[in-house]
C-alpha cells in the first residue's frame, strides 16, 4: 500500500543524461525527459553563460503535461566539451552553436525516432536565436519559443530567421529588458503569422522571467499558449 500510495503521489520522473556528438565532433551532455505516446518533444537551449539546469523547472512542468524535453549543454558550457565559452572571441564561433542545436534535433529523430512535427525548438537568450535557426532547417518542426530574443546576439541574429521560418513563433519579453523586449516586438511583426503570439512578462530575462511570484501570470500564459499550440 505504502508504494502504490507513493507511485501515486511522485511527480515527473527526474530527466536522464544523455550524450552525442555535433557533427564537427564536439562532445554535447543533455537531460532528456521521455514523452508521453504522440506528445511533443521540446529541445531547450539555454543563455549565455548557463546550462541545462536553468530550464529544470520548465522541464518538470512540460513532463505534468507528458511532453518530453531534451534540455542541452551547448559547447563550451555546461558539461559540454569545446573551448570555455569565455574564449569565444567572433561571431563565427558564436554560429557554431547551432550545429549543437542542429545535433540534439538529429539525436531526437535518430535515436529517439521522435518525428519532426513533434518537434518544439525553444531558447532562452542567445539559445532563442539559435532555436529559431535551428527551427529553419526543419519544415515539420511543430513550433518555436523565444525567451528574450535579441536582434543580434553575438553575431547570432533574428530577423533572416524570422523571415524564413514559416510555422508559429511564440516571442516573450519583459519590459524591464528593454532589447529583448523591443527585438521582440519588432519580430513579431515581421512574422505577421497569427497562430504566434508576443507574451508580455513580468520581469527578467531568458528562463528568469518564470521564476517568482510576479511571473506567475505569465508563466500560466506561455504554457496556455503552449498548450493551444500543441493541440492544433
Amino acid at each position: 500500500m505504502l508504494l502504490w500510495a507513493l507511485c501515486l503521489t511522485a511527480g515527473p520522473a527526474a530527466g536522464e543524461t544523455v550524450k552525442f556528438k555535433s557533427a564537427d565532433g564536439i562532445a554535447l551532455v543533455a537531460e532528456w525527459r521521455a514523452p508521453r505516446r504522440g506528445q511533443p518533444v521540446f529541445v531547450l537551449l539555454h543563455g549565455l553563460g548557463a546550462g541545462r539546469g536553468e530550464w529544470r523547472d520548465f522541464s518538470a512542468r512540460a513532463a505534468a503535461k507528458g511532453w518530453g524535453t531534451l534540455a542541452v549543454d551547448m559547447r563550451g558550457h555546461g558539461d559540454s566539451g569545446g573551448p570555455r565559452f569565455t574564449e569565444f572571441r567572433t561571431p563565427e564561433a558564436w554560429a557554431l552553436l547551432e550545429r549543437d542545436a542542429q545535433a540534439a534535433v538529429e539525436w531526437l529523430l535518430r535515436v529517439r525516432h521522435v518525428a519532426p512535427e513533434r518537434v518544439v525548438l525553444a531558447g532562452a537568450s542567445i539559445g532563442a536565436n539559435l532555436a529559431l535557426r535551428a527551427a529553419c532547417d526543419i519544415p515539420r518542426a511543430r513550433f518555436a519559443v523565444l525567451l528574450s530574443p535579441g536582434w543580434n546576439y553575438q553575431g547570432v541574429t533574428l530577423p533572416d530567421a524570422v523571415a524564413s521560418y514559416r510555422n508559429p513563433i511564440v516571442f516573450a519579453a519583459a519590459p524591464d529588458d528593454a532589447y529583448a523586449f523591443k527585438s521582440s516586438q519588432e519580430a513579431q511583426r515581421l512574422a505577421n503569422r497569427p497562430e504566434g503570439a508576443l507574451l508580455r512578462a513580468g520581469k527578467g530575462h531568458g528562463v528568469g522571467m518564470l521564476a517568482g511570484p510576479a511571473n506567475k501570470a505569465f508563466a500560466d500564459e506561455l504554457f496556455a499558449k503552449l498548450a493551444e499550440l500543441v493541440a492544433r
